[in-house]
């Protein structure tokens, strides 16, 4: 197990490589997840703010939503 790990003497500059890669991971997953969140957040403000449009309708000449 200790050859593994010494990864024929490059261990040293390996480990500390996928080491920071992981870290960067975890940071750019804990960012993304936090923005979803603060994105959630203001739709869910704008949305009590504003009235709901119903969707899916057109308006016609007559102005009657159809």
């Amino acid at each position: 197990m200790e050859t593994f790990f010494a990864m024929g003497g490059y261990g040293v500059y390996i480990w500390p490589a996928y080491a920071v890669s992981l870290g960067l991971l975890l940071v750019l997953a804990w960012q993304s997840w936090r923005r979803m969140r603060q994105g959630q957040r203001l739709l869910e403000k704008l949305e009590a703010q504003n009235p709901r449009r119903r969707r899916g309708g057109h308006v016609t000449t007559s102005g009657d939503v159809g």
